[in-house]
């Protein structure tokens, strides 16, 4: 019977002599460092979504622009031949052939127009080049002779 009183007491004297226990320093610190990590890690994903959502805007509109671009050639090309093939037939009725001759007279004629065209693209190029090479010599002898 005297073993129930003293446990009593031997367990008010562990209380005591344990040490009121304090906050711990740092885990309110811990806490924010959590909440802006986790705050910094939805700002990212939000940018890196924006971020994605802008380059596939980029390359939808880059897209259109270049589909527009195809339209317009593809019409101004439609156009061209509509117009040579109604002056191959209107040359043809002027003259008096048939409308095959008329479309080879226009024909040749574009043909020429695009040799004529290539041999002066191609002289001006070449003009180009040679006026160039003569100046790199020419700047490479005033370099030699300031050194």
């Amino acid at each position: 019977m005297n073993s129930a009183p003293q446990s009593q007491t031997q367990s008010q004297t562990q209380a005591t002599d344990a040490p009121a226990r304090k906050p711990d320093p740092l885990a309110e610190f811990q806490a924010v460092v959590g909440t802006i990590r986790d705050s910094s890690h939805r700002y990212l994903a939000a940018a890196g979504d924006t971020m994605r959502a802008r380059l596939r805007q980029a390359l939808v509109r880059a897209l259109v622009v270049l589909v527009a671009g195809l339209v317009l050639f593809v019409v101004v090309v439609v156009a061209a031949i509509l117009v040579l093939v109604g002056a191959a037939q209107g040359l043809a009725a002027g003259l008096k052939l048939p409308v095959w001759a008329g479309l080879l007279i226009v024909g040749g004629g574009i043909v020429l127009l695009a040799v004529i065209g290539a041999r002066a693209g191609i002289a001006f190029v070449e003009k180009r080049t040679v006026e160039q090479a003569r100046e790199r010599i020419a700047q490479r002898a005033a370099a030699r002779r300031s050194a």
